[in-house]
């Protein structure tokens, strides 16, 4: 009987650990720097072992059986028992050593984390032989007697495979499995009685943890997971089916159609970079440079493209995707509907989309893609020890972070920002690069500080104003004031950007100036994700007719590749406003320099009053908000043309240290907490996390459908058309969910809110519109 490890298809024990270890060997090739960072040699040498020995205990004869087909087999006699529990049977009888402890460990752990302290259904220690209650010990590892001898056949197969690549560690097994070593009462022995083990020579990542552990287990779990997804594309007995991890595409000059300015030149060089340069003047393909100058003779190290907005990272993957080609990859929270929606734009059938979106997303949660294009959350959970937490630890070793727009996080985030840069560079040898076309004085102190004094790329100020290109007007009153002067402008052929600082507004500005428009877009967070991405497509500089008008919030600030001719905006800090004109008069500095004076210079209009009712988002008790609209408008009166050399200086002067304090106090107190999680992280352990004390900003979002499209969308669930029903979900804060809830306006149904409200389509939500909820509703 050949012993499987998998069934669907169906693929043998011996052929699936031979598969992992392949993939380890691929690992080996691409990161050798795991193992002089962990100060272990022997590192990949062990991580093939136990790539080797991980899934043994799946030889139990009920295991075998469900794997078969025979599940009437098992009741009673299995019972959700662990297959590695086993695995890690056998590998206890390894001689003692600190060295056994940390093979045993990643066995244990393939799947579940230990998670003593956390009785939940992640938590192996719940199946320890003390916690045990239904079956003993002897009882479980009786399950191997039935296959023993074709186990001992395949471990015999196994040990030649690993003399051949040079692996002396092995194990001695007793005639009768049932003779096997408890695995947790082995490793509590090592951990309190010293001399059963040699000191651990891994260094240490903060107080104790073990980089040798987070690396074993990082890489045997994302071996495992894609060597069972090779596994599902071949023939049951089809051997090297382990294919070439893809690799980033080159970024060499002569790529590029245009000739490279200074600055850019000058990010092509080896470690830490902070770039300050204007909006518009190619940081992009700086930062691509920088990656290049950065990368090891493998080619190996991971880069990750950070950004605040999901407007912006959808934006990014594209214009990535387009130079970079299949080596990049999108991961954030709707990444998979996004995804879904560009294969079905492309022609593919919808159940196929959908499967390739949600394969998509996984693969690029594993230890697969070399480009990934994500929020900082993404990166921020594995510091905080969540699923999987180890395995990102390998590629973020020695990996390439972009941070872009960094001014756009709130004080919480910045914080965590903060702590995770010190640790990325400081004990994981990372390398950083963060650019910003709006650094104060301050900030850059705190980077530079985390960052260990990162080389600074800046431009002299007359090279800036070469850049210059914006007529500012501080005016009176509000944009609804200015509406006339819009009409005017959209009447003359221009592109109209208009700008507010809340989605009422928003939303309030668009129903009043959309016929005016050939062709009007609306963009802010509210929207349904099915609108929000119609919206995004419209906005693609490819799209034609173009968007003549367009209205959004601070979602347009970021890294949109948007151009218009004349911005309107509320009120706001001068970091965001700088932002808000980098989407207007976007032209190359060729063009720019040879325009005329009329087509060189655009105007961005700034009223001194936000768009009548609507929440003071820099006045109701928010004194240092005020205060910093106040200065920036201030600082903008001064000139009529922003000089771009002059950026700096009112920076400065609007973000001085004084008037920063109370921010960075929130930033250095959350950056503190967070170097007191990270110090506490075991692997092998995937802890529970007090989220709403360190993410309260980072996930204030909860998705809701409104109950118009309550019907449909229960429908595509029911057709499990998932993606399909998410069309109709849009995210509202927890503050709008509890104001709802306590209104009586939230409807809970098969674990989805629905809200008792009015959606008007490509608009948003209208929450004072209250709907009643019908009684008959599928």
């Amino acid at each position: 009987m050949t012993l499987l490890a998998k069934s669907d298809p169906p693929r043998s024990l011996l052929h699936h650990a031979l598969d992992v270890q392949a993939m380890v060997q691929q690992y080996a090739m691409r990161w050798p720097h795991l193992a002089h960072l962990a100060q272990a040699p022997e590192l990949f040498e062990d991580a093939a072992l136990i790539a080797l020995w991980h899934d043994l205990g799946k030889a139990a004869a009920s295991f075998q059986a469900i794997l078969q087909g025979r599940k009437n087999e098992t009741a009673g006699s299995w019972s959700h028992y662990r297959h590695e529990i086993l695995s890690g049977a056998i590998v206890a009888t390894l001689p003692p050593s600190r060295r056994r402890d940390d093979l045993l460990l990643a066995v244990l752990t393939h799947h579940l984390g230990m998670n003593r302290d956390a009785w939940t259904e992640r938590s192996l220690y719940r199946f320890a032989p003390s916690q045990d209650r239904a079956i003993s010990f002897p009882e479980r590892l009786a399950q191997l007697e039935v296959h023993w001898d074709e186990l001992l056949s395949i471990i015999q197969s196994l040990q030649e495979q690993a003399h051949q690549n040079v692996h002396t560690l092995w194990f001695a097994l007793p005639a009768d499995p049932t003779m096997l070593p408890d695995p947790f009462k082995i490793l509590e022995q090592s951990v309190g009685d010293t001399s059963t083990s040699r000191p651990n020579r891994s260094r240490q990542c903060g107080r104790g943890v073990s980089l040798k552990r987070v690396y074993l287990r990082g890489l045997l779990v994302a071996a495992d997971h894609l060597a069972s997804a090779a596994a599902s594309e071949h023939p049951a007995n089809k051997v090297d089916i382990i294919a070439s991890l893809p690799q980033p595409a080159r970024v060499i000059l002569e790529d590029f159609e245009f000739i490279l300015h200074r600055h850019q030149v000058k990010c092509a060089r080896s470690g830490s970079v902070l770039l300050d340069a204007p909006t518009g003047s190619g940081k992009t393909e700086a930062a691509l440079l920088w990656a290049e100058a950065n990368q090891n003779a493998q080619r190996s190290r991971h880069i990750f493209y950070i950004l605040p907005y999901t407007a912006s990272i959808n934006a990014m993957y594209q214009r990535l995707r387009a130079r970079l080609g299949d080596a990049v990859s999108l991961l954030h929270g709707r990444s998979s509907y996004f995804l879904y929606r560009w294969l079905c734009e492309e022609g593919e059938e919808s159940y196929q989309a959908m499967n390739k979106a949600r394969n998509l997303r996984q693969q690029t949660k594993e230890l697969y893609y070399p480009i990934k294009v994500l929020t900082p959350h993404q990166i921020l959970t594995a510091f905080l020890g969540f699923k999987g937490w180890e395995k990102a630890w390998c590629e973020y070793s020695g990996g390439l972070f972009i941070l872009d727009e960094i001014h756009a996080y709130e004080p919480q985030l910045m914080g965590l920002l903060f702590e995770m840069l010190r640790r990325l560079t400081h004990q994981l040898e990372a390398r950083v690069c963060v650019m910003s076309a709006t650094f104060s004085a301050p900030l850059r102190a705190r980077l530079r500080k985390c960052l260990t004094e990162p080389f600074l790329v800046e431009l002299e100020p007359q090279e800036r104003d070469r850049y210059t290109r914006h007529r500012i007007r501080v005016v009176p009153g509000s944009v609804q004031d200015q509406m006339p002067e819009i009409l005017r402008r959209l009447q003359e052929g221009q592109r109209v950007l208009v700008v507010l600082n809340t989605v009422q507004g928003v939303m309030a500005a668009y129903q009043a100036l959309r016929d005016q428009a050939d062709n009007p877009c609306l963009l802010h967070g509210r929207l349904t994700l099915a609108d929000r991405q119609q919206a995004e497509a419209r906005l693609d500089k490819h799209a034609t007719p173009s968007v003549d008008l367009l209205v959004g919030t601070q979602a347009i600030e970021v890294s949109l590749d948007v151009d218009f001719d004349v911005l309107f905006s509320d009120p706001a800090p001068l970091d965001a406003l700088l932002q808000r004109f980098g989407r207007v008069n976007r032209k190359p500095l060729n063009v720019l320099e040879s325009a005329s004076l009329e087509e060189r210079f655009r105007d961005a209009i700034i009223c001194q009053k936000q768009w009548p009712e609507t929440w003071p988002v820099y006045e109701q008790g928010d004194e240092v908000g005020h205060r910093l609209v106040q200065e920036s408008l201030s600082v903008l009166t001064r000139n009529e043309l922003l000089r771009e050399g002059q950026v700096r200086i009112l920076m400065d002067e609007v973000y001085g240290s004084k008037h920063l304090e109370p921010f960075f106090a929130i930033a250095e107190e959350k950056a503190c907490r967070l170097s007191e999680l990270i110090d506490q992280l075991e692997p092998g352990s995937e802890l529970d996390r007090d989220e709403s004390d360190l993410l309260d900003r980072m996930i204030d979002a909860i998705p809701i459908v409104p109950v118009q499209f309550q019907e449909i969308h229960q429908e595509l669930l029911a057709e499990k058309r998932f993606f399909d029903a998410q069309d109709y979900t849009l995210n509202i804060s927890k503050g709008r969910y509890h104001a709802l809830k306590n209104n009586g306006q939230i409807h809970p149904l098969n674990k989805h809110y629905y809200g008792l409200f009015h959606y008007e389509p490509s608009i948003g939500p209208q929450f004072d519109a209250r709907i009643e909820l019908k009684v008959n509703i599928l």
